[in-house]
């Protein structure tokens, strides 16, 4: 009888810790995850959220005499979507190009998204543009 009881208190244990582990949280410390500066200066900052994306970005610079952003990216470049901090997107342009520029003026103070979408499967590359 005690063979049985523990076999089923073994099956329940093993039933509730595979139900109870997808739950619990975890931790990714994975240096892929580490945000990455590509741009920064007293006027403003770029950084984009993995490490992994920073091989599409060949090049990332601000130019201050012509007061522009420059990006050099691996592959075309088919738009750009940039948003607000609330979200609302700002500026949708038409790129079709390994290299960008935005001027200054088109943004204020403040937090952007700056999403860079390429031809093919649909895939995005993410940055963050925070102007002072």
């Amino acid at each position: 009888m005690s063979t049985i009881m523990n076999y089923i208190s073994c099956t329940f244990l093993v039933g509730l810790i595979s139900i109870l582990n997808p739950i619990a949280p975890t931790n990714i410390t994975s240096d892929t995850n580490k945000e990455v500066v590509l741009v920064e200066n007293s006027k403003l900052q770029v950084t984009i959220e993995s490490e992994s994306d920073l091989p599409f970005f060949t090049e990332a610079v601000y130019n201050d005499l012509q007061e522009e952003l420059v990006f050099s990216t691996s592959e075309e470049t088919v738009q750009i979507r940039v948003y607000d901090d609330l979200g609302t997107m700002m500026y949708l342009l038409p790129v079709q190009s390994q290299k960008i520029k935005m001027g200054k003026s088109l943004f204020s103070t403040g937090n952007y998204r700056i999403v860079f979408d390429v031809d093919g499967d649909r895939r995005m590359f993410t940055s963050k543009l925070i102007v002072y």
